[in-house]
């Protein structure tokens, strides 16, 4: 039997969907309602994402991942106040991700960058500073951190996104990609933000990372922007 997942890549949005409910009713944790959140993620049905993943954090409050799952949907449904009010609110979470709670700073640097109005860029900065002082901060996503506040190259970012599983190394480099077209967005460099971007999400099989969302969605405001080609005469 095909996961929702394989029902997804194959185009078939209704019966993946219908699948990923099943799953999470058989199994109801915190990775299978994620992946339902995804999956209407993936089908572009943000209200139904935004609902999944508000009932992570209503019934997983203390995971991050909850937070930053449900921000994203947020985000990518035009709502950037009510995206940075759920990341916000994941800032003390009793858990966090191998580097002691970075990802979530990073997404507000991310927010400040992007929707100055909502979110303060010297607060994301600082945020980020007090978690690179754990003594997890050694292992990854740390590396986007230190690059975001200026302590590390974009070649020395790349290099710690490098893992001896190809798959990790990929996933790794999904935020790369995303991070530094935001860095060269905040320093207006829009082609370069826009390549990035696209770099992102060209990472195949990446559907299950978060800033390929956000790169996403972030493309096809630019296509937005651009309004119809003339019509010819």
């Amino acid at each position: 039997m095909k996961s929702g997942w394989d029902l997804l890549k194959a185009g078939l949005r209704e019966k993946a969907l219908q699948r990923l409910k099943k799953e999470y009713q058989e199994d109801p944790d915190l990775p299978t309602l994620i992946s339902l959140g995804i999956g209407y993620l993936w089908a572009k049905d943000y209200r139904n994402a935004i609902l999944s993943f508000e009932t992570c954090v209503e019934q997983f409050p203390n995971m991050p991942g909850a937070h930053q799952w449900a921000g994203v949907a947020h985000w990518c449904s035009d709502q950037p106040s009510k995206a940075v009010d759920v990341w916000q609110s994941g800032l003390d979470c009793g858990y966090a991700d191998a580097a002691g709670g970075i990802e979530i700073p990073c997404l507000l640097y991310f927010a400040s960058v992007l929707a100055p109005g909502v979110s303060n860029m010297p607060t994301a900065v600082t945020l980020i500073k007090d978690r690179l002082k754990s003594p997890w901060a050694a292992n990854w996503p740390a590396p986007i951190g230190r690059f975001l506040i200026g302590e590390m190259s974009e070649q020395e970012l790349r290099n710690k996104a490098q893992f001896r599983q190809e798959l990790v190394t990929a996933q790794q480099m999904v935020a790369v990609e995303f991070y530094v077209g935001i860095a060269a967005k905040r320093a207006g460099d829009e082609s370069s933000y826009y390549a990035h971007l696209e770099a992102c999400h060209k990472i195949p099989k990446m559907e299950d990372i978060y800033e390929h969302y956000l790169a996403l969605f972030e493309l096809s405001r630019k296509s937005k922007m651009k309004g119809p080609k003339p019509r010819s005469r």
